[in-house]
């Protein structure tokens, strides 16, 4: 505990400049917290597919602090989900085709499927499921012959399109599960801000 020599007199005002050296440090705190922040979600929240979503996390700083967003089209309904609607089927298909081949092995086999417990949102898990779901679907089509191979992934791709437009999506919530991290590397931020402050002496 670092401790000074303060004539009494100059106590109140001693006082003052370190609480206003403290209130001038907390936006540069909450602006490195908004950089860890971004950085949490990105590796550890986010679902995984293209990475559009994903790069388009940032932390953007402003004179109060600073604020994390996601400008992805479709950051707001991985969110918090989204009503009954057709989305675009290109789309579906290009995701469909990208499971499916991390699904399947070089050789053609399915690999295995993750070990998972009700409520694991680990978006790699839950990646590697989705492979898992789409390769064996894949596999299914292509054995009943209910679809040629090259087709595959767009009937999957409109099955998925249907129930989208029958049920809408579910959300997601890669923001709000990360709050609580989010919080802790806040106060550990602030805290050494006030640290530093009160170590540097008069």
């Amino acid at each position: 505990m670092p401790t000074y020599d303060v004539e009494l007199k100059d106590l109140a005002a001693h006082v003052e400049r370190k609480l206003k050296a403290m209130a001038e440090s907390v936006p540069t705190a909450l602006a490195l917290t908004a950089q860890q922040g971004a950085y949490y979600i990105q590796n550890h929240t986010v679902p995984i597919a293209f990475a559009e979503l994903k790069d388009s996390i940032t932390a953007q700083p402003h004179d109060r602090g600073a604020q994390i967003s996601a400008d992805a089209p479709h950051a707001a309904a991985v969110e918090v989900g989204s009503r009954p609607h057709f989305p675009p089927i290109e789309p579906l298909i290009r995701w469909v085709k990208l499971r499916g081949m991390q699904g399947i092995t070089k050789r053609g086999k399915i690999r295995i499927a993750p070990k998972m417990r009700a409520g694991d949102l680990n978006p790699r898990r839950i990646a590697r499921m989705q492979a898992f779901q789409v390769a064996t679907a894949l596999k299914g089509l292509e054995e009943t012959n209910q679809s040629l191979g090259v087709e595959s992934p767009e009937v999957i791709a409109r099955e998925i399109q249907q129930a989208i437009g029958r049920h809408g999506t579910k959300p997601y919530r890669y923001m709000f599960r990360a709050i609580p991290e989010i919080v802790k590397l806040m106060a550990k931020n602030i805290k050494q801000g006030f640290q530093q402050i009160i170590n540097n002496g008069p």
